[in-house]
C-alpha cells in the first residue's frame, strides 16, 4: 500500500542524508521549560533534525547517537537560551558537572537549568534570567532529580 511507499521515501531519503554526512537527531514533543515548568505530557519522538557528523563529532566532541533535540520554552534562562530555541542534549551526561546547563525532570516538570552541586551533597538549580530565583535540593532529596542530559548547544531566532 501507500504506507509502505512512504516508508520506503522517508528510509532513503535518510540513507541519502547519511552518504552526505548527515545524522538524524531524534526531536521530541516535551518542551523543557525555561521558567515555571511544564508537566511531560509525551515523550514521542515528533521528528528527526539533521546535523553534520562532522560538525557534532569534532566541533562539539560528540557522540550524534547519545543525542536528542528538545524545545526550550519560557524565558528563565534568557539571554542564554530564549524561548524556541532548539536544544542539543547529551543523554550520556547524567552526572552534574559544577555550572552546566541540564535538562531535567524534577517532580513531573521538565526544565532547562544551570546546575551547582554543593561540598554538602545538596544541589542549587538557578537560572541565567535575574528575574527568577535560586531552588536548593536538599541533599536527601537529590535522588528525585533526574538528570536527562546537558545541554550542549542551542540555537534560535535572531
Amino acid at each position: 500500500g501507500g504506507g509502505q511507499q512512504l516508508v520506503a521515501i522517508e528510509h532513503a531519503t535518510a540513507q541519502e542524508l547519511g552518504e552526505r554526512g548527515y545524522v538524524l537527531i531524534p526531536r521530541y514533543e516535551a518542551k523543557a521549560a525555561a521558567g515555571v515548568g511544564t508537566v511531560v505530557h509525551s515523550e514521542q519522538i515528533v521528528d528527526y533534525l539533521a546535523f553534520k557528523e562532522t560538525w557534532i563529532r569534532e566541533h562539539l566532541g560528540l557522540n550524534p547517537r547519545l543525542l536528542l533535540v528538545l524545545e526550550a520554552l519560557g524565558d528563565s534562562m534568557r539571554p542564554t537560551i530564549e524561548d524556541g530555541d532548539i536544544l542539543l542534549i547529551d543523554i550520556s551526561e547524567q552526572h552534574v558537572r559544577d555550572n552546566s546547563i541540564y535538562v531535567l525532570v524534577f517532580g513531573d516538570e521538565l526544565v532547562v537549568k544551570r546546575v551547582e552541586r554543593l561540598r554538602d551533597g545538596s544541589v542549587k538549580i538557578k537560572s541565567d534570567n535575574p528575574a527568577y530565583g535560586v531552588e536548593t535540593v536538599p541533599p536527601g532529596e537529590v535522588e528525585k532529580l533526574w538528570v536527562v542530559g546537558r545541554v550542549r548547544w542551542s540555537g534560535g531566532r535572531v
